[in-house]
């Protein structure tokens, strides 16, 4: 949990829903899925999926220990605790340890990280010779709709969204400030993770 020992970290994960971005209203930002202080390689995507909160219809899974509701009655508006906080690094530190079972998108992530040119896992069970993989999305939140979904009805608030999350991201995949040795290897997923890298960041992939 070396995340909460930096203040600009812990405060992040206690801010409120985003107002009128069209973020879903009962969840909490998503810093990473898996070991982040012991994790070697990394997995990037765009955003966490609806589903991790909410079933297709969208009804909240009331079994999710990080919704809003289940973390003291926390409303969208309102500032996390630090105990929150706490309780939120805790279950996503140990997302593929224990909980109510990791979100089906990892599986095939998975099945990539486990082939032998890669050597890599999720899970501490399963041999990774190169190293664990943690997972960490560009921007923390999930959205009402899919992203694709999302990025054809409302790019501002996508790039708000993205302007908003850059630097904590940033920081979360150079590890700053948090005394953990940077990856080794960063794994990037599709077209809009890599244009992301290259325009925002000037990284020529």
């Amino acid at each position: 949990m070396k995340i909460l020992a930096n203040p600009i970290f812990a405060n992040r994960i206690r801010e409120p829903v985003p107002a009128a971005l069209g973020v879903l209203p009962d969840i909490v930002p998503i810093p990473y899925f898996g070991d982040y202080d012991n994790a070697k390689i990394c997995t990037v995507a765009l955003n966490p999926s609806g589903t991790e909160f909410y079933d297709k219809k969208g009804n909240p899974n009331k079994k999710h220990p990080c919704l809003r509701s289940n973390l003291g009655g926390a409303k969208p508006d309102d500032f996390l605790t630090a105990l929150d906080a706490a309780k939120i690094v805790d279950y996503y530190d140990n997302y593929f340890v224990r909980g109510i079972g990791p979100h089906s998108f990892f599986g095939t992530y998975e099945i990539f990280l486990n082939q032998k040119q890669v050597k890599s896992s999720y899970y501490h069970n399963i041999p990774h010779d190169n190293g664990l993989c943690v997972h960490i999305d560009l921007f923390e939140w999930a959205t009402k709709e899919s992203y694709a979904e999302f990025q054809k009805h409302h790019p501002l608030n996508l790039q708000i969204l993205k302007s908003t999350e850059s630097p904590f991201f940033m920081a979360l995949l150079e590890k700053t400030g948090l005394g953990s040795c940077p990856f080794d290897v960063i794994f990037l997923d599709g077209k809009a993770v890599i244009d992301f890298f290259e325009i925002r960041h000037s990284f020529l992939l």
